[in-house]
């Protein structure tokens, strides 16, 4: 496979003269490189393809992205550390399936995040993965793992209000059932809805 690696300090990049807003990762790359499109700030949407085992260190860190769009049953096992951190526009994420470790500091400063999906693959997430994500409301789980871990430097759940726990999953930690309350009913299909305790 191929590393992608166009630059370490792109602020702006034009492309026939235009400045380049949609990121395609083309499919002959498998790695996105550490610091690749660093405070570029004119990308707006990314899309990993299926073929991409590993996202580098602060590869994507202060860029503009408001969307990231992951191919489904690709390779990503690994988004190393703080590779989004400070993209103050993105507002969602859907982890995919097959990453089983999130980095240290992965979105630090996502102030516009207000969802975030973990799946069943996943079994570790760094120390200040989530810190500062101070918009970030809605928490879907996945993995038995991380639904039973009794305590984290994540801060995964700081400002979350609920959280939805994959229906399988028997048994949840301290982490959650210290500060939420399984609900009745849930308005998600296949999870078990927390609300977060007044």
């Amino acid at each position: 496979g191929q590393d992608w690696a166009i630059s370490s300090s792109a602020f702006d990049i034009y492309i026939g003269g235009s400045k380049l807003t949609d990121v395609v990762v083309p499919t002959s790359i498998t790695q996105i490189s550490s610091n690749v499109f660093m405070f570029c700030k004119t990308i707006e949407s990314l899309t990993i393809t299926a073929n991409v085992q590993s996202i580098g260190t602060n590869a994507f860190w202060g860029s503009g992205i408001n969307s990231v769009t992951f191919e489904q049953n690709g390779a990503l096992t690994t988004i190393n550390g703080y590779s989004f951190a400070g993209c103050t526009n993105l507002y969602s994420i859907v982890i995919p399936n097959g990453v089983t470790s999130i980095g240290d500091g992965v979105f630090i400063g996502c102030t516009a995040l207000t969802s975030v999906t973990i799946p069943s693959t996943v079994t570790s997430i760094g120390t200040y993965a989530f810190y500062n994500c101070t918009s970030l409301q809605t928490v879907k789980v996945d993995s038995g793992t991380i639904a039973g871990w009794s305590s984290t430097n994540s801060n995964l759940l700081d400002n979350a209000t609920t959280v939805y726990v994959k229906d399988t999953i028997s048994s949840v930690g301290t982490y959650i059932t210290n500060s939420f309350t399984l609900q009745g009913t849930s308005d998600k299909a296949g999870y078990k809805k927390y609300v977060k305790n007044a």
